[in-house]
């Protein structure tokens, strides 16, 4: 388009405008009238006659070569215009062509943008949900350290009402009976925990979180939905209760963390413990009670599957 622009001004530059050519125009028909006036003025002089004649008959042919010049001058200004916008369609038509591959390129484009998109919600909804479940394991952490200590007072609470041995003489043994075997069905469901604990190899113990929610606390929700199964049970509640036990056991130095700034790692058991636990899980592989015998189920399947 720039060379269309570029011919119009040297078009204007070496031609006449159409302006121009009407006023030359006009200036001969002014003269031929004034020609003629004079012929009509001076028709008695037969002399003046013959030359008006003589000079309308040289402007006629003056007139008729200035239209036959302007018609030339205008077809050849059109077939040039006509060339130039032949030239400007071809190159439009290599512009179109173009757009055409950057087009499906932009589509390619496109499609990866939304897939991408895509992918971006997803991971969004994925760190929410992540989020969810760290606010959620954070609360329960939170319960457990807030209900050790009223854990703890209830505990003390059972040895204060067990006649007390003479000063010195109370042994590791009648301490574990107090916490895993006069307490609840929950206790006895740790000492059998702990015991089957006991007996795995150590280079696949797991932590001390996985004890307490994947063996002990699940075992625990699975024989509730046996024995109630139109009541809705929560995994978090049992996870409390478990911790809250086992938080007694580890204040009497039963259950040792390797680091005890996390849950996550991974505890050993006393040398008092490990000797007690053998007659406790006896004891309540005896237990008559459902609830209990389908969590020494649910426990052995678990301890069996690490």
């Amino acid at each position: 388009m720039d060379s269309v622009s570029e011919s119009f001004a040297n078009n204007k530059k070496n031609r006449f405008s159409r302006r121009e050519w009407l006023f030359l125009i006009c200036i001969l028909l002014m003269v031929e009238y004034w020609i003629f006036h004079v012929s009509i003025e001076f028709a008695d002089s037969q002399s003046v006659l013959n030359y008006i004649s003589f000079a309308g008959t040289i402007s006629s042919i003056i007139l008729a070569v200035v239209a036959i010049i302007y018609s030339f001058v205008q077809g050849d200004s059109q077939q040039a215009m006509s060339g130039i916008l032949a030239r400007e369609l071809e190159n439009l038509k290599d512009v179109a062509g173009d757009l055409s591959e950057y087009s499906s390129e932009f589509k390619t484009h496109l499609v990866r943008v939304d897939t991408i998109t895509d992918k971006i919600e997803a991971l969004d909804r994925g760190i929410l949900a992540s989020q969810g479940q760290l606010s959620s394991i954070q609360g329960v952490v939170t319960k457990m350290s807030e209900a050790q200590a009223t854990m703890g007072l209830g505990i003390k609470s059972s040895i204060v009402n067990v006649p007390a041995a003479p000063a010195g003489q109370r042994t590791d043994n009648e301490m574990l009976r107090i916490i895993l075997r006069r307490s609840t069905y929950e206790a006895d469901i740790i000492s059998y925990a702990l015991n089957a604990y006991s007996g795995i190899d150590e280079n696949k113990r797991p932590s001390y979180f996985i004890f307490i929610s994947n063996i002990v606390a699940s075992a625990m929700l699975e024989a509730s939905k046996q024995k109630a199964p139109s009541v809705t049970s929560n995994l978090n509640g049992y996870i409390d209760s478990v911790h809250q036990i086992c938080m007694v056991l580890r204040a009497a130095d039963f259950i040792i963390l390797e680091n005890d700034k996390g849950m996550s790692k991974s505890f050993s058991l006393s040398r008092s413990l490990l000797e007690s636990l053998p007659v406790f899980a006896t004891e309540v592989r005896a237990s008559d009670n459902p609830y209990v015998k389908a969590s020494i189920a649910a426990i052995d399947e678990s301890v069996a599957k690490i």
